[in-house]
């Protein structure tokens, strides 16, 4: 999974919003920034099942 619409799709909307307690806009500018707030890293990997791309998600201070 190389973008967040793909990792949006494997998981299932109803899921994600649930477990982080967020609404349909939210979910739509994830897809759209391709970002991931940081604090969802742990929760989607567990979701998934497979290593995620640090890059997709929105972690301060990291080096590129």
């Amino acid at each position: 999974m190389k973008t967040a619409s793909e990792i949006i799709a494997a998981v299932g909307k109803p899921r994600i919003k649930a477990a982080f307690g967020i609404g349909d806009r939210a979910l739509q500018l994830c897809a759209q920034n391709n970002t991931f707030p940081a604090s969802w890293f742990a929760g989607l990997e567990k979701m998934t099942g497979y290593s995620l791309d640090r890059a997709l998600f929105t972690f301060k201070g990291e080096m590129k």
